[in-house]
Protein backbone atom coordinates (compact mmCIF):
# COMPACT_ATOMS: atom_id res chain seq x y z
CA UNK A 1 0.00 0.00 0.00
CA UNK A 2 2.71 2.31 1.26
CA UNK A 3 4.10 2.07 -2.75
CA UNK A 4 0.79 2.77 -4.26
CA UNK A 5 0.81 5.60 -2.39
CA UNK A 6 4.17 7.18 -3.69
CA UNK A 7 3.35 5.93 -6.92
CA UNK A 8 0.37 7.97 -7.25
CA UNK A 9 1.67 10.98 -5.83
CA UNK A 10 4.57 10.88 -8.32
CA UNK A 11 2.14 10.22 -11.30
CA UNK A 12 0.06 13.24 -10.08
CA UNK A 13 3.44 15.26 -9.46
CA UNK A 14 4.93 15.09 -12.90
CA UNK A 15 1.42 15.62 -14.54
CA UNK A 16 1.11 18.96 -12.87
CA UNK A 17 4.58 19.94 -13.56
CA UNK A 18 4.14 19.24 -17.14
CA UNK A 19 1.58 21.85 -17.49
CA UNK A 20 1.86 24.52 -18.61
CA UNK A 21 -0.36 27.59 -19.31
CA UNK A 22 -0.41 29.47 -22.53
CA UNK A 23 -2.15 32.43 -23.09
CA UNK A 24 -2.83 33.54 -26.68
CA UNK A 25 -2.61 37.36 -27.05
CA UNK A 26 -4.74 39.02 -30.20
CA UNK A 27 -1.95 40.59 -32.47
CA UNK A 28 -2.37 43.27 -35.15
CA UNK A 29 -1.21 44.78 -38.13
CA UNK A 30 -2.60 47.64 -40.30
CA UNK A 31 -1.12 47.53 -43.83
CA UNK A 32 -0.91 50.65 -46.04
CA UNK A 33 -0.10 50.67 -50.20
CA UNK A 34 1.45 53.29 -51.09
CA UNK A 35 1.25 54.97 -54.94
CA UNK A 36 4.48 57.09 -55.40
CA UNK A 37 4.10 56.54 -59.21
CA UNK A 38 2.16 59.05 -61.46
CA UNK A 39 0.30 55.90 -62.88
CA UNK A 40 -3.03 54.29 -61.45
CA UNK A 41 -1.79 50.71 -60.20
CA UNK A 42 -4.56 48.21 -59.73
CA UNK A 43 -4.11 44.32 -58.76
CA UNK A 44 -6.46 41.86 -56.80
CA UNK A 45 -6.25 38.92 -54.59
CA UNK A 46 -8.84 36.84 -54.68
CA UNK A 47 -11.98 38.45 -53.38
CA UNK A 48 -9.86 41.56 -52.11
CA UNK A 49 -9.20 44.54 -55.02
CA UNK A 50 -6.69 47.69 -54.98
CA UNK A 51 -6.92 50.37 -56.47
CA UNK A 52 -4.60 53.23 -56.05
CA UNK A 53 -4.71 56.68 -57.97
CA UNK A 54 -1.35 57.81 -58.84
CA UNK A 55 0.38 59.69 -55.49
CA UNK A 56 -2.04 58.35 -53.21
CA UNK A 57 -2.21 55.76 -50.20
CA UNK A 58 -4.89 53.16 -49.67
CA UNK A 59 -7.41 52.66 -46.58
CA UNK A 60 -5.90 50.65 -43.95
CA UNK A 61 -6.09 46.99 -44.71
CA UNK A 62 -6.30 45.36 -41.02
CA UNK A 63 -4.82 41.80 -40.50
CA UNK A 64 -5.71 40.13 -37.19
CA UNK A 65 -3.95 36.96 -35.04
CA UNK A 66 -3.24 35.80 -32.06
CA UNK A 67 0.21 34.38 -30.99
CA UNK A 68 1.50 33.07 -27.33
CA UNK A 69 4.83 34.71 -28.35
CA UNK A 70 6.16 38.18 -28.17
CA UNK A 71 5.66 40.09 -31.62
CA UNK A 72 8.02 41.14 -34.24
CA UNK A 73 7.76 41.93 -37.96
CA UNK A 74 8.58 38.45 -38.94
CA UNK A 75 5.80 37.11 -36.77
CA UNK A 76 3.32 38.71 -39.76
CA UNK A 77 2.05 37.75 -43.16
CA UNK A 78 1.60 39.80 -46.12
CA UNK A 79 -2.66 40.63 -46.48
CA UNK A 80 -2.23 38.48 -49.47
CA UNK A 81 -1.49 35.28 -47.24
CA UNK A 82 -3.64 35.61 -44.25
CA UNK A 83 -6.50 35.41 -46.74
CA UNK A 84 -5.63 32.37 -48.03
CA UNK A 85 -4.83 30.36 -44.60
CA UNK A 86 -1.15 31.72 -44.80
CA UNK A 87 -0.35 29.93 -47.89
CA UNK A 88 0.43 31.46 -51.73
CA UNK A 89 -2.42 32.40 -53.27
CA UNK A 90 -3.51 29.62 -56.01
CA UNK A 91 -3.98 32.43 -58.76
CA UNK A 92 -0.96 34.56 -59.47
CA UNK A 93 -1.04 38.66 -58.03
CA UNK A 94 -0.97 41.10 -61.39
CA UNK A 95 -0.24 44.44 -60.70
CA UNK A 96 -1.45 46.68 -63.88
CA UNK A 97 0.00 50.13 -64.30
CA UNK A 98 -2.27 51.80 -66.82
CA UNK A 99 -3.51 48.68 -67.97
CA UNK A 100 -0.55 48.87 -70.30
CA UNK A 101 2.44 47.58 -67.73
CA UNK A 102 1.66 44.17 -65.66
CA UNK A 103 3.76 42.59 -62.80
CA UNK A 104 2.58 38.37 -62.35
CA UNK A 105 3.84 37.74 -58.65
CA UNK A 106 3.61 34.13 -57.90
CA UNK A 107 6.06 33.68 -54.70
CA UNK A 108 7.43 34.77 -52.07
CA UNK A 109 10.84 35.55 -53.29
CA UNK A 110 12.89 38.86 -54.37
CA UNK A 111 12.69 42.15 -51.79
CA UNK A 112 10.36 44.46 -54.10
CA UNK A 113 7.28 41.63 -53.51
CA UNK A 114 4.02 42.76 -51.73
CA UNK A 115 3.73 39.01 -50.61
CA UNK A 116 7.36 39.32 -49.07
CA UNK A 117 6.77 40.92 -45.18
CA UNK A 118 10.45 41.98 -45.39
CA UNK A 119 9.57 44.43 -48.38
CA UNK A 120 7.19 46.58 -46.34
CA UNK A 121 8.43 49.34 -43.70
CA UNK A 122 7.56 48.86 -40.73
CA UNK A 123 6.63 50.58 -37.41
CA UNK A 124 5.42 49.23 -34.22
CA UNK A 125 2.51 50.99 -32.72
CA UNK A 126 1.97 48.96 -29.45
CA UNK A 127 3.85 45.74 -28.04
CA UNK A 128 1.32 44.02 -29.74
CA UNK A 129 0.36 46.19 -33.11
CA UNK A 130 2.59 47.24 -36.05
CA UNK A 131 2.23 49.11 -38.92
CA UNK A 132 3.47 47.81 -42.91
CA UNK A 133 3.84 50.23 -45.75
CA UNK A 134 4.56 48.95 -49.30
CA UNK A 135 5.40 51.28 -51.28
CA UNK A 136 5.32 51.42 -55.45
CA UNK A 137 7.92 53.63 -56.84
CA UNK A 138 8.35 54.79 -60.50
CA UNK A 139 11.32 52.42 -60.73
CA UNK A 140 8.45 49.70 -60.48
CA UNK A 141 6.59 50.99 -63.58
CA UNK A 142 9.68 51.34 -65.34
CA UNK A 143 11.08 48.01 -64.75
CA UNK A 144 7.20 46.33 -65.19
CA UNK A 145 7.12 44.54 -68.97
CA UNK A 146 3.98 45.01 -70.81
CA UNK A 147 1.16 42.95 -70.40
CA UNK A 148 0.39 39.92 -72.24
Amino acid sequence: MHYLAIALVSVLMVSVSGCSKTTDKAMEGEFYFVNNTAHHISFSSGFEKYNLAPNSISPAFIVSDISDKSITEPSFYAPFLKENAYKLPAEPIIMRFENSKCVVIRNMLGNRNPLNINSYSSERLTERKFKFTYTFTESDYIEAPACQ
